[in-house]
């Protein structure tokens, strides 16, 4: 099972743990096994649009999934799935 690994500031909002293995497929049935796990992470990582919010960055392995399939990048057993909330300020 892939790994998803969610920041400090993400696991705040869920109330989740930093790290969880979820049966997934691609990265879209990754961040939907973690809402199943956690409902209050559904309106973290979605709009009501069902897309992503714009302020999420999301690797796999290391690779941004923009320049990959998206929320459909496939994913394998060994994969890491970094889910990261940008950051702005001064």
């Amino acid at each position: 099972m892939p790994i998803i690994c969610l920041s400090a500031p993400i696991r705040w909002h869920a109330e989740c743990p930093s790290s969880m293995k979820v049966p997934a497929g691609t990265v879209a049935d990754a961040l939907d096994g973690l809402v199943a796990q956690s409902g209050s992470l559904g309106r973290v990582l979605f709009t009501g649009e069902r897309k992503l919010q714009p302020f999420l960055n999301v690797y796999v392995n290391g690779a941004d999934i923009r320049t990959l399939q998206g929320l459909d990048t496939p994913l394998a057993d060994s994969d890491t799935v970094l889910v990261i909330g940008s950051v702005a300020g001064g």
